[in-house]
This record gives structure tokens, C-alpha cells and sequence, in this order.
């Protein structure tokens, strides 16, 4: 089954201007319409709102977090969202 990640980070002076989840819907798109993939999943860290809010808004939906998925560099563990859309 065709399946991919999508990624995506912005500066923080561009932020709030919808051009992540625009960006999102446009490598969306370009994924299951162009490249056939039948699966896109995003990885966000659990405690990042804003980025959370842009899988949202570009219809992907909430599947799961994964608990203690990753640390911090002082070795605090973090939880990670999938969101994903499906085509």
C-alpha cells in the first residue's frame, strides 16, 4: 500500500497565516490525487497546539498518540500525535 509522512515547519515570524495547513493540503493533495498514495500520516508532538490545529484543518484525522514515543535532548519523554488522511 502507497503510504507517506508529511512534515512541515515554519519560522516563527510566518506563523498564523494559514501557509502550513496550505502547504499541507497542497503535499496532500499532490499525494493522493498525483502520486497515488493511499495513506499520508503526520507526526506532531502531542503538546504542539498550533501544529495539531493545521492536521485539523487539512481534514486529517486523530488516529492515536503514542505514549512516551520520543525524549527531549535532557531525556524528558514526549508524546506523539498520528493524524492521518486516507484516499
Amino acid at each position: 500500500m502507497p503510504k507517506c509522512e508529511a512534515g512541515y515547519w515554519l519560522r516563527s515570524g510566518h506563523t498564523g497565516q494559514g501557509l502550513a495547513t496550505e502547504a499541507l493540503n497542497a503535499l496532500t493533495r499532490l499525494g493522493l490525487d498525483v502520486l497515488g498514495m493511499r495513506r499520508i500520516q503526520a507526526l506532531p508532538d502531542d503538546a504542539n497546539l498550533a501544529s495539531s490545529r493545521v492536521c485539523e484543518r487539512a481534514s486529517y484525522a486523530l488516529e492515536g498518540v503514542l505514549r512516551h514515543e520520543r525524549a527531549d535532548p535532557d531525556g524528558r519523554l514526549r508524546h506523539t500525535r498520528i493524524d492521518a488522511i486516507t484516499g
